[in-house]
């Protein structure tokens, strides 16, 4: 049986001359408040925890500099080996999110990432309501923009205050946009389903059936005897 590696923690040491406490993390001095005091305490924890997290090398230090393109392409990078199926298919939510990043790109991907916030944000809204976009489809792209920007968050490539800035944008209300609504997907007829019998698998044709044989059931059972009662009220 393997052995376990022993992790060796970081002890917190004191700088006399300043009264500083500090812990030396990759020949690096990070000092962390004064001495004794509680939240000295907290702060030291909090590094130790990072420092384990990341694999017992230092957080690397927040970078609010790049720009929303290079935030845009290492989310990409994440979601093409994150959004993926067992069998290692890519995720149809991948090009869900590269259309999303296209409009960011077109619009904002020079602009610095602390640059971009609730108006900016916003003004995509709107950019799609004029391209004729659904409400359905345009709440959806906020919410993976916000996706994007929380994922940079967690990488230090963005700030709380941005974050929170777009967090504070609602998604667009049913009768107070100009987007219209998304068309419904209404059911198929039986002939249609009925159509499909010699295109798909017995295994697939069996669930099929068993499918339609569960609705006709609470049909009949449920929803047919709820009609007529409330008919006859």
């Amino acid at each position: 049986m393997a052995k376990t590696k022993t992790v060796k923690i970081p002890q917190m040491a004191h700088h006399k001359a300043t009264g500083q406490a500090y812990v030396r993390i990759d020949q690096k001095r990070i000092y962390l408040g004064k001495s004794l005091l509680p939240e000295t305490q907290q702060e030291y924890r909090r590094v130790i925890a990072e420092y384990l997290a990341n694999g017992c090398k230092l957080n690397p230090s927040p970078n609010y500099s790049a720009t929303i393109a290079e935030l845009c392409a290492d989310f990409l990078v994440f979601a093409e080996g994150h959004y993926k199926s067992r069998n290692g298919k890519i995720s149809t939510e991948v090009a869900n999110f590269k259309t999303t990043i296209k409009i960011m790109v077109s619009l904002y991907g020079d602009i610095l990432i602390k640059g971009f916030g609730a108006p900016e944000l916003e003004c995509i809204q709107q950019w799609q309501v004029r391209e004729g976009h659904s409400r359905q489809y345009i709440n959806k792209m906020t919410v993976r923009i916000r996706r994007i920007f929380k994922w940079g968050l967690k990488k230090k490539l963005v700030s709380q205050e941005v974050f929170w800035s777009l967090k504070a944008v609602e998604g667009l209300r049913n009768g107070y946009t100009d987007a219209p609504e998304s068309k419904k997907i209404k059911p198929v007829s039986i002939e249609s389903v009925e159509a499909t019998k010699d295109y798909v698998s017995k295994p697939a044709w069996a669930m099929i059936q068993l499918q339609l044989l569960v609705w006709y059931v609470i049909f009949k059972w449920v929803v047919y005897p709820k009609a007529v009662e409330s008919r006859r009220k």
